[in-house]
């Protein structure tokens, strides 16, 4: 008895925390799409899962914590197939010098075309690698960015900035070229 009450509070709770994967992109505070804070309907900070499924297969799925993505499953549907889209795993409470996730995307045939690995640096700052790929496979280049904090913008330039595009970290979604840049020795794929 005290088995089937625990199996009927789990699936009662799941249902709670499941919504519907319809995401409003524009009910959020921040700039970046992986690190604003999102909102439901009551204006309250977006928490549990929410998934949309095609048949028993994922479609969407993400996973918010205080508003915040923590992972995102994003799949392509072609002749009635399901293929890898987006994968994104975060932990926005990542120390100094800590990875803070990463996100790869891949092309309709499932092949991997861009893979980014978020990460605090020894001084804290948010930054990313992006690693991108030819549809063969090979290497097309390897570049490093910094995220901008609101407080490196000069005061001139601020009113460019409303506060709704901060995010709860204290970055805008600007970025900079930073660390090294590196693309396949041939060229190829470059513009």
């Amino acid at each position: 008895m005290k088995a089937a009450i625990y199996w009927m509070f789990l699936v009662v709770y799941n249902a709670a925390l499941t919504q519907p994967c319809t995401l409003d992109y524009y009910n959020k505070k921040g700039g970046h799409y992986l690190f604003s804070t999102y909102f439901n309907d009551q204006n309250k900070p977006r928490e549990g899962v929410c998934e949309q499924t095609i048949g028993t297969q994922v479609y969407e799925k993400r996973v918010f914590q205080n508003g915040h993505i923590v992972y995102e499953e994003l799949n392509h549907y072609n002749d009635g197939k399901l293929t890898p889209r987006t994968r994104t795993t975060l932990n926005h409470q990542a120390k100094k010098g800590k990875p803070i996730g990463e996100l790869k995307q891949f092309n309709e045939q499932g092949t991997l075309m861009i893979h980014w690995e978020f990460y605090n640096d020894e001084s804290g700052r948010r930054r990313y690698k992006s690693t991108e790929f030819l549809p063969n496979g090979k290497l097309r280049f390897v570049q490093e960015y910094a995220f901008i904090r609101f407080r490196e913008i000069d005061s001139f330039n601020r009113k460019d900035h409303p506060p709704h595009t901060l995010d709860d970290f204290g970055y805008k979604s600007l970025i900079v070229p930073y660390g090294k840049h590196t693309r396949n020795g041939s060229g190829a794929g470059m513009a």
